[in-house]
């Protein structure tokens, strides 16, 4: 289903480019904040106008209070939200349009308290309008998360994530089928973590476009997460 595209497509407009990305997924510690380097850039390193988004992560066994926020300046929130069960998800979900001089990181701040988080990055180029997003919450479960995504614009693209808290005998990474997933998962032996963020290059004529997550840790009826898109057009 991906396409990698340089043409320029049928409104006479550039279209978006995915530039690549990266994820990780830490232990719980005790810091309150934590910092993921820009990396992993496949169109020769960020430039001004690149769009920088960040779906984030951290679970809990008990809190009822997000802990995450950007403590690098710059970037808007789409989503802040909380998957609430046995295991707790807390999102931050939002992006950045860099500068003149592109950021070499992002800083996250997080509880240090509560459990495992986790990171992923994507950059994009050629963005002029973020469009319309969506990121929904679930529990239970494992499979089948779906997010439907209709862009409207010739050569826009979608960025896809999930965010998972997890009881630590069913930890694993997630896949999207028929898509190239970023995926990493960590356990620290009571709430882990998984994260996972794809793309699709859309072209116009194409409809609404679903990326649905597979879990490889089986089921638990403990486990929540958060998950959806944004729309990036040109």
């Amino acid at each position: 289903m991906l396409k990698h595209r340089m043409l320029r497509g049928s409104n006479g407009v550039d279209p978006v480019q995915f530039g690549g990305g990266v994820v990780n997924a830490f232990t719980a510690d005790a810091n309150t904040t934590f910092t993921q380097t820009l990396s992993g850039d496949t169109l020769g390193g960020l430039q001004e106008g690149d769009i920088v988004v960040v779906w984030a992560v951290q679970t809990d066994s008990g809190s009822s209070t997000n802990p995450l926020s950007f403590n690098t300046s710059g970037y808007t929130v789409v989503n802040n939200g909380h998957a609430n069960d046995t295991i707790d998800t807390f999102g931050l979900v939002g992006y950045k349009v860099m500068g003149a001089t592109p950021d070499t990181d992002v800083v996250i701040n997080k509880s240090g308290t509560l459990d495992d988080y986790a990171i992923g990055v994507q950059y994009f180029r050629g963005v002029n309008t973020v469009g319309s997003s969506s990121v929904s919450g679930g529990i239970n479960g494992v499979d089948g998360s779906s997010a439907n995504a209709t862009p409207s614009k010739d050569g826009s693209a979608i960025s896809f994530g999930i965010l998972g808290g997890w009881n630590h005998l069913s930890v694993s990474t997630y896949t999207m089928s028929g898509f190239t997933v970023q995926s990493d998962a960590a356990d620290s032996g009571n709430a882990a973590v998984a994260v996972g963020t794809s793309y699709y290059e859309w072209t116009y004529g194409e409809g609404t476009i679903n990326g649905t997550w597979l879990y490889g840790g089986g089921d638990n009826t403990g486990n929540s997460r958060l998950y959806g898109y944004i729309i990036l057009e040109p």
